[in-house]
């Protein structure tokens, strides 16, 4: 079962080569048989420590340098043409370059793939990571709740009412029920963790380049849910964010985090808008009530943070209209 050929494929920015190393240097432990790092415009002094290290690998590992930053989606896009042209493997196995997958976490994913083996339609597997709070909830629940039909940006506030509602008045003697599932399916993935045959690349194809970043491993995953296929939450295949930069909680909206880059914020909402417009939209009437009830939400929110909430107003209303109108590409 070890001996399957697993090719690792991970997208590199910045200065980032001390994270990418522990990624790389664990997946060969793993059993790895190659690992492609692309290099996506990192600064100078990261790039050539890359360089210098990629050529102590030998013909284990492929560098690709991007003279630009291609977004995390031309940068996958990018790596994924390059495997399925040149690289022989029989699975690929995705990870952000500070994914670092635990010990044994290839072997799990292994044995659930064998496990799973004899399923009459194509799937994929997805790692699981503890610092994740989607990934956290999704031990819990069967089918992916980030996939909302009619939410707008991706927020379906009309499907959380009845939740809010059992929190306000819960009901007496209700018990918890929760049940973990080792193997919960979920509708689509991020790329960070995400494990499939390379045979797939022949039928979903590549990433969108025009997301640039933001929305686009979503966009790319579900593919495989359309195609009939089937995603599967491995929770014991546990990978770790060695430099988590997942917002604490915080009673703020997140586009009004002083913290937050209006760059990271604009891609985020206009791929938002337009993914779920596109692809999740379902009754026009339910989706303009959702897009009522975000801005009312944002609004009540942003009143003890006015001046933030003016100063923005102008990149959330471009954001919008953006991704309403699918004017993609990088434009910031």
């Amino acid at each position: 079962m070890m001996n399957l050929r697993v090719c690792v494929l991970t997208v590199t920015y910045g200065s980032r080569f001390h994270l990418v190393q522990q990624v790389v240097e664990r997946c060969f432990e793993e059993g790895v048989s190659h690992v492609v790092v692309v290099d996506n415009a990192s600064h100078e002094e990261s790039r050539s420590q890359l360089v210098q290290y990629a050529k102590g690998q030998g013909e284990r590992m492929t560098l690709l340098l991007l003279d630009a930053n291609f977004g995390s989606a031309g940068g996958y896009k990018r790596g994924l043409e390059k495997i399925h042209r040149d690289i022989d493997c029989e699975y690929i196995w995705l990870l952000d370059d500070d994914n670092l997958p635990e010990k044994g976490c290839l072997e799990k994913l292994l044995l659930a793939n064998a496990y799973l083996s004899g399923l009459s339609y194509p799937y994929a597997l997805l790692c699981h990571r503890p610092m994740e709070l989607v990934s956290r909830m999704a031990l819990y629940h069967p089918v992916d709740f980030t996939i909302k039909n009619n939410a707008f940006a991706a927020n379906n506030i009309l499907r959380k009412l009845p939740r809010f509602w059992e929190k306000l008045f819960p009901k007496p003697g209700k018990e918890n029920t929760q049940i973990c599932f080792p193997l919960g399916i979920t509708d689509a993935a991020p790329y960070g963790g995400f494990f499939f045959s390379k045979s797939w690349l022949d039928s979903i194809g590549y990433p969108r380049e025009d997301f640039f970043t933001y929305a686009d491993d979503i966009e790319y995953t579900y593919r495989v849910t359309q195609k009939g296929g089937a995603i599967y939450r491995c929770s014991e295949a546990r990978i770790t964010d060695i430099d988590w930069s997942g917002t604490p909680h915080t009673h703020r909206h997140f586009l009004l985090d002083p913290k937050a880059s209006e760059f990271k914020l604009y891609y985020y909402l206009r791929n938002s808008v337009f993914l779920f417009s596109r692809l999740f939209k379902t009754n026009g009437f339910i989706y303009t009530v959702n897009m009522v009830l975000w801005w009312i939400w944002l609004i009540l929110r942003a009143l003890p943070h006015l001046p933030l909430f003016f100063k923005r107003l102008p990149m959330i209303l471009r954001a919008i209209h953006d991704g309403h109108k699918g004017k993609l590409g990088k434009t910031l």
